[in-house]
């Protein structure tokens, strides 16, 4: 990769140009597995694929304005699909190539925060995820915070629609001990099951109506900062 900063009069450019390969985390496919005479319907089970992408070409380029906190950031890259399937030899997924594009824009001061990011892919998988967070200290130490996160997998189609999907609510309260540590307590309301769903047997639930779509989660931490 090449990366080169330049400062044209009062705004600051940095560009990021990258080449090579990329192995992604291990995931998993849903798969159908049999047919249940009984009941009429198709049995699904998921099993590991491994994917990589070869003869990447993409960059990125981040701007920093003459206003402070404030950024913003484009970002697009493309690439061959491969995958192997329960550790098969790894094959071309698609003749055409992945592309994805992504944009950023962030103002952050001592006392606000406020980010989104938006995400596309188009190729052998089709994907749109975005999110907007905002944060507002009301004293040096406690903040309140609230995001919004959507994400919508459209290719290759799911075998069941909610577990294409995923749309959250959350807020937090803060309190920063000091500025490099803060105590957290985040709520989020989850609809649809993409990312909230179970380790097992997902795509049967939700085929037989039995799969909860909403789920309610309650987070307590702390973070530090060096």
């Amino acid at each position: 990769g090449v990366n080169r900063r330049q400062q044209i009069g009062s705004w600051a450019l940095e560009l990021d140009v990258l080449g090579g390969q990329m192995d992604f985390p291990m995931a998993q496919a849903d798969t159908m597995v049999g047919f249940d005479e009984t009941t009429g319907t198709y049995l699904y089970g998921s099993v590991p694929v491994a994917v990589t992408g070869k003869d990447v070409l993409g960059g990125g380029l981040l701007i920093s304005p003459p206003i402070e906190g404030l950024k913003f950031a484009v970002s697009a890259y493309t690439m061959r699909l491969f995958g192997s399937v329960a550790g098969a030899p790894s094959e071309k997924l698609s003749d055409d190539r992945q592309k994805a594009y992504a944009g950023a824009i962030e103002y952050a001061t001592d006392k606000i925060s406020l980010r989104s990011e938006a995400l596309f892919t188009r190729g052998y998988e089709k994907d749109d995820a975005a999110y907007v967070e905002a944060a507002y200290k009301i004293t040096p130490h406690w903040q309140v915070a609230g995001t919004f996160e959507y994400v919508h997998f459209k290719a290759p189609p799911s075998p069941a629609e909610t577990l294409s999907k995923h749309r959250a609510f959350g807020a937090a309260l803060n309190f920063w001990v000091s500025a490099n540590a803060v105590l957290k307590l985040n709520y989020y309301r989850v609809q649809h099951n993409r990312a909230a769903r179970p380790v097992a047997d997902a795509v049967n639930q939700a085929l037989g109506g039995t799969l909860a779509e909403k789920t309610d989660v309650i987070i307590g931490g702390v973070q530090f900062a060096f």
